[in-house]
């Protein structure tokens, strides 16, 4: 959302008293471009409460999240909430993160996965150049941890989905992500933040073959 849209949602929610849950999804992993700011960095009327995690940055194993509550009515009835419902994550592990996160760990931490993400999108994209299927394309490469892998003619998702699962590799069908059905096309959602190198190139080879199979027998 640009940010004068940003600017136009907070001032609809101050004048109606809505509050903004603003959901801090991925935002770490930007790779083009200059991220843009936060709901709650541009909130000037105290509405928004924003949320965050640490499962793409560290492990989601830790189960552990955080909330930055605004000052006024908004922030004092999240944090009576969120102390009546008690204690839900370890103790030693708030403590570890917020030793991370004061001594400037977690930052550099961000810096080394942010390199070595940004050299997977760029091996997804060449090997999508290259890899000789006519109209097949990498979206969505400018930030998260997956790619959008998209292609004309009658070969669906689903079936390629299908024929990628056969071979070990699990990828989602795109067309699940639609809120208005055939307006996406064909393509597949490629994750590649939980895996090796080498398991990538092989995610690659897999659903490259099924891409080529399927455009050539689409039944």
């Amino acid at each position: 959302m640009p940010v004068g849209q940003r600017r136009a949602l907070l001032a609809h929610a101050a004048a109606t008293g809505t509050v903004v849950l603003e959901d801090d999804y991925d935002s770490e992993f930007r790779h083009r471009g200059s991220p843009v700011p936060a709901l709650a960095a541009l909130d000037t009327d105290g509405v928004v409460v924003h949320l965050g995690g640490f499962s793409k940055t560290l492990d989601p194993r830790l189960r552990c999240a955080y909330v930055v509550v605004p000052s006024g009515a908004v922030g004092a009835a999240v944090l009576a909430a969120r102390t009546a419902r008690g204690a839900v994550v370890a103790e030693p592990v708030q403590v570890a993160l917020a030793h991370l996160l004061r001594t400037g760990a977690f930052r550099r931490h961000l810096g080394r996965v942010r390199r070595d993400y940004t050299h997977r999108r760029e091996r997804i994209a060449v090997r999508l150049a290259t890899s000789g299927v006519p109209g097949l394309e990498a979206r969505a490469l400018t930030g998260g941890l997956h790619a959008v892998l998209t292609w004309p003619g009658p070969a669906t998702g689903a079936a390629v989905l299908a024929r990628a699962a056969a071979d070990g590799v699990l990828v989602a069908d795109l067309a699940d992500y639609e809120t208005v059905r055939g307006r996406s096309g064909n393509g597949v959602v490629l994750g590649y933040g939980a895996v090796t190198l080498p398991e990538l190139d092989r995610a690659l080879d897999v659903v490259l073959a099924a891409v080529r199979a399927t455009r050539a027998d689409p039944g």
